[in-house]
């Protein structure tokens, strides 16, 4: 039993997918990894006389999915190519949706990463550490009160501490992207001469994660 795992939307590969190859009993009876081109291929544990279901899971943000294989009698090989779909209402490579994280919030003018910050950062650190081949941009924001310039570079900085927060772990700085973006991409509508109470200032002052 042979076939490829692809994006529903994208049709590209999806490698590392696990696939387990369940019996009408209901029994696990083998386990494999899509390759790099999105390739498995049962053979050895298939009894030409049962029929079988596949489970395909894909972490993080694939919903499973299952195939029923029925076993024909005139030929030793069935071709099964499944796809994949990510879970409902996330953008497929946004990791604070995909996890559940909270945004990593940061106090008025400053960089570092406070306790609440921590223990969101925390859920970032354990799917890079889940998932070793992932990399990650790292997109710090700033509110709208202060100089462009002046937002600019703490925007950079924030990016900085996150990434740097996450390296001191064990974390290969090669996997982590850095931008700052500034008082350019607010969440709401606390623009410049806007008053706006602080709790809606602070969901500006962000950092967020893209998978790359």
């Amino acid at each position: 039993i042979t076939g490829v795992v692809t994006d529903e939307v994208t049709n590209k590969p999806i490698s590392n997918a696990v696939l387990k190859l369940i019996d009408d009993k209901g029994k696990v009876v083998s386990e494999k990894k899509t390759d790099k081109d999105g390739v498995y291929k049962f053979d050895a544990a298939v009894n030409c006389s049962n029929n079988y279901e596949i489970e395909v899971l894909k972490e993080p943000g694939y919903k499973s999915n299952y195939a029923k294989i029925e076993i024909p009698n005139n030929t030793n090989k069935v071709v099964k190519d499944i796809s994949l779909n990510w879970i409902k209402n996330c953008d497929p490579y946004d990791l604070i949706c995909l996890l559940n994280i909270n945004p990593i919030l940061f106090d008025l003018d400053k960089y570092y990463i406070n306790s609440k910050a921590a223990k969101e950062l925390k859920k970032v650190y354990v799917a890079l550490m889940k998932y070793p081949e992932i990399k990650i941009e790292i997109s710090s924001h700033t509110d709208s009160r202060g100089s462009n310039e002046y937002n600019q570079k703490l925007s950079v900085k924030r990016a900085n501490e996150t990434k740097n927060w996450l390296v001191k772990r064990g974390i290969d700085p090669s996997r982590l992207i850095t931008n700052g973006y500034g008082e350019f991409d607010l969440e709401n509508y606390c623009n410049d001469n806007i008053e706006c109470e602080e709790d809606e200032h602070q969901v500006n002052r962000r950092s967020v994660f893209k998978i790359r």
